[in-house]
């Protein structure tokens, strides 16, 4: 039996994380690709009853979801949850706690391994 092949490098991306920290907000640039998602997903002609932002630092993206009204329940899943207004579920990358096909909707803003 084969391994599976790790997605993440954890230790990389706590470390940049702790560091992006430190730095404080800077959130121009998700705050821009928030934007662009909001203007894709605006051309898309359907609904999503179930959608998670998977591992994005702000609630950008997430405000943008829920702003477009094509989003049912929205999930916020990172390895650790924050104060905030948005459900939220902690869960590992690589193991996330969703059933198989249970999920309209998935989208992430993070930088996992670069």
């Amino acid at each position: 039996m084969t391994q599976s092949p790790t997605i993440f490098d954890r230790q990389l991306l706590r470390a940049r994380q702790a560091r992006a920290r430190a730095f404080g907000p800077a959130t121009f640039l998700i705050d821009r690709v928030a934007e662009d998602l909001g203007e894709r997903l605006g051309a898309v002609l359907r609904t999503f009853d179930v959608a998670v932002d998977l591992g994005t630092p702000t609630d950008a993206v997430r405000r943008t979801l829920a702003a477009s009204q094509q989003i049912g329940t929205l999930i916020a899943a990172a390895p650790s949850v924050h104060r905030g207004s948005f459900l939220q579920v902690a869960a590992d990358e690589e193991a996330l706690p969703f059933a198989d096909a249970s999920l309209d909707l998935v989208v992430s803003r993070c930088r996992c391994n670069s």
